[in-house]
């Protein structure tokens, strides 16, 4: 029996996956652990019977009633075996038929990592175009929080414009208590994800929250796409992909990293002008990149939070590509400063 034990659980630390991941320090914790009670068992445990366990030729009423249950039970097995091997054949062939039927079992049978269970909250996630500003999102993602807010299951719900990424939204919604609702948390993500497919602008998702947090690197399905051609053949070759994927209701989220919505806006510089002011196209770009983008340079603490510190000019100035044309600043060492394109 040792040895069984030993054998069945030490092979699940060879598995690879997610699941030998998890089960590794498991498995050869239990096999060990059953292998060590074992020599135990032989070695240790009759010696230490001979010395503690003394005869009793008198026992107790309670002893008494133990021995003789214990030995009914045995007498009740032996009779039970006894007929069994009386019909040999008959558990040979059902022992066959149970051999024959487990690669049908095995297949039919659903199995899964971590089951699923109704937590309470239900996540959606949309994605607008990468042109899209953060107004834009946060617009859409109102329509989004109001539809979280109507549902009768649904006690509070968040969103969260520009995060993870800039053209991206997260949000979030936590459910009454069981008791307090019929739906389950899988049907309302359900009813959700019809309602939020057809929000124009953006591509809003919602599910539920994974079993295992930060176990997998990525959706459980991904494609590798290759060629020798062209970005935009390949470009083509994935969109239809994706279009045959989002055509199957069996995907609840689908997206694709290779993309050509990218805005683009080309600066024509006076070259003569900049020239007379000894101002480099380095300088240019060094400023435009520097107070048009939203790259933080430090932090600062106030009252025990650490806040980033973002350089850039007003908003108004960047609204639209004219805005950039005439932009004014200032600094606490220069009253104002001024560029002209």
């Amino acid at each position: 029996m040792t040895l069984t034990l030993a054998a069945v659980y030490a092979p699940i630390a060879l598995m690879g996956g997610i699941t030998g991941s998890l089960f590794k320090e498991f498995a050869l914790t239990l096999a060990g652990a059953v292998f060590v009670s074992g020599i135990i068992a032989l070695t240790l445990s009759p010696m230490m019977c001979s010395k503690m366990l003394k005869a009793n030729e008198q026992p107790g009423k309670f002893e008494a009633k133990v021995h003789h249950f214990l030995d009914g039970m045995t007498e009740r097995y032996a009779r039970m075996l006894g007929g069994v091997m009386k019909v040999r054949p008959v558990i040979i062939t059902f022992a066959v038929i149970v051999f024959v039927s487990l690669p049908v079992l095995f297949k039919f049978i659903p199995s899964e990592l971590a089951p699923a269970e109704d937590k309470g909250v239900i996540v959606m996630m949309g994605t607008a175009p990468s042109t899209a500003n953060l107004d834009f999102i946060q617009n859409t993602m109102a329509e989004v929080n109001q539809k979280l807010a109507d549902q009768p299951e649904v006690e509070f719900s968040q969103v969260f414009s520009g995060v993870p990424k800039s053209n991206q939204a997260f949000g979030i919604a936590s459910l009454v208590p069981w008791s307090e609702r019929e739906a389950s948390q899988a049907d309302i993500v359900k009813r959700m994800t019809g309602e939020v497919k057809d929000i124009p602008g953006m591509a809003v998702t919602a599910f539920q929250m994974p079993e295992l947090p930060g176990a997998s690197s990525g959706l459980p399905i991904q494609f590798v796409i290759t060629t020798p051609n062209n970005f935009e053949s390949l470009f083509q070759v994935a969109s239809d992909v994706l279009a045959e994927v989002k055509s199957n209701s069996m995907f609840v989220y689908s997206d694709m990293d290779l993309n050509f919505d990218s805005a683009t806006m080309k600066i024509n510089i006076d070259k003569d002008k900049a020239g007379a002011y000894g101002v480099t196209m380095q300088d240019i770009g060094i400023t435009l990149g520097t107070m048009m983008a939203d790259g933080y340079v430090n932090r600062i603490d106030l009252d025990g939070r650490s806040y980033e510190v973002i350089p850039q000019v007003e908003r108004k100035y960047r609204l639209n590509p004219e805005s950039i044309k005439v932009t004014t600043c200032a600094q606490p060492t220069v009253k104002r400063c001024r560029w002209a394109l």
